[in-house]
Parts: structure tokens; sequence; C-alpha cells
């Protein structure tokens, strides 16, 4: 007979969210909702960027980051980065070590998980995920709950 696992002995991943902007703000409110431990939230140098990464840390629990300036210690970085954006991230972030049993989601429609090559091949497994809805923050918050709870 197979063991049977209960759903509080599955770990859940850490995730780090890269971008604060609508689609960063949209996962990382469903996810910690849902129960996801949010680590981090990145952003890039600039004084907007920064304060939007911390207001959103600060609801979901987690620190704010600059992109790049320390190693990714959570399970799944999920890239919420402007399509354009998302291979010079990637390269970007390739410069640093640790990629070995990581997991990086970009959130393109229209790019494939090629884009991550730079991380893939430093040993983190790669993939492109898109969401079948736009974000925007207005009526965001009202379905966040009813999001969070169909990935239970």
């Amino acid at each position: 007979m197979l063991a049977t696992m209960s759903a509080t002995q599955v770990r859940r991943p850490i995730i780090t969210i890269a971008g604060p902007g609508s689609l960063g703000n949209a996962l990382a409110i469903s996810l910690h909702a849902a129960g996801y431990r949010i680590s981090e939230i990145l952003s890039r140098p600039g004084k907007a960027s920064r304060l939007r990464a911390r207001a959103l840390a600060r609801k979901v629990g987690a620190r704010a980051a600059l992109i790049g300036k320390e190693p990714c210690n959570a399970d799944v970085l999920w890239l919420c980065v402007p399509d354009r954006e998302i291979r010079n991230c990637a390269e970007f972030l390739a410069r640093s070590g640790g990629w070995s049993k990581r997991v990086v989601l970009h959130s393109s429609g229209a790019l494939t998980s090629d884009e991550l090559a730079a991380l893939r091949s430093r040993g983190a497994s790669v993939a492109s995920v898109h969401p079948l809805m736009t974000f925007g923050l207005q009526g965001f918050h009202s379905r966040s709950k009813e999001i969070g709870r169909r990935h239970e």
C-alpha cells in the first residue's frame, strides 16, 4: 500500500518575485493569500521601483531587495518584468551563482523559456508560465482571495 501525504506534509516552495508592478503585485498577494511564503520582492534601483517593492513586501511579509545585489535563496524566482527585459534580467542574474535546484519562471505570453537560457545554463530549471488573464491593480484586490483559493 502506498503511503499518502496530507497537504500539511508537503512543503510549499518559497517564492521571490522580481518586479513590483501590476503582475508582481497580483502574484505576490495571491500566492501569499494561498499560503505560500514570499521571501523577497526584488526591484530595480530607481526610487519609484524601490518604493513599490517596499510597499508590496510589507503587504506579504517579505523583504524588499535590489535585483542582483544578493543571491536568490528562494526555491522559485518569478520574473514579473516587461517582456523586453526578461532576457537581460536573466543574463544579469546568471552572473551570480547558486542556481542549481532553483526554478525560474517568467510570465510572457509572447516569449518562450529560451529567454531564460542564461539561468538554465547555470543549473536552474526554467519555464514560461503565462496567466490567462490580465493584471491591473484596480479591481484586482477583490479577486485576489478567489485566485488564491483556486490554487490550493
